[in-house]
């Protein structure tokens, strides 16, 4: 976090001024400048990143319920990614976006963990 946050800051603020001056977002402007072979190539790089990054996620949903009540993770995976999906189709937006909105409320949870448990930060830094 300590690298990232300032990388996510610099190119939060490039992507504005570049699109406060052209008039055109990131996107738009790079399909001006760059040939459509290296625009598809961008493209097919971005759908496996995201492809493996969601696949990451539903795997750790997955382990965690497996932590919570046993069974087999991919199941679990096949689960997650089907309710998702199908959360996606059978809900309105706007109920939707009201459940993602209540269940971010989980992520404080880690919060909570971090406050309720001790850590001997020096053992943790250490490596121990």
């Amino acid at each position: 976090m300590l690298l990232a946050y300032p990388l996510m800051v610099a190119i939060q603020e490039i992507s504005a001024r570049v699109g406060r001056v052209t008039g055109h977002g990131i996107a738009g402007n790079v399909c001006r400048h760059l040939p459509a072979p290296a625009i598809w190539f961008l493209i097919v790089l971005l759908f496996v990143a995201n492809t493996i990054n969601i696949g990451a996620d539903l795997g750790a949903m997955a382990d965690s319920l497996k932590l919570l009540i046993g069974g087999p993770a991919a199941l679990y995976v096949i689960l997650f990614g089907t309710a998702s999906v199908l959360a996606q189709i059978l809900f309105e937006y706007r109920v939707y976006v009201s459940v993602l909105k209540w269940l971010t409320l989980c992520l404080f949870a880690y919060v909570l963990a971090l406050a309720t448990v001790h850590v001997p930060w020096g053992e943790a830094l250490a490596g121990r």
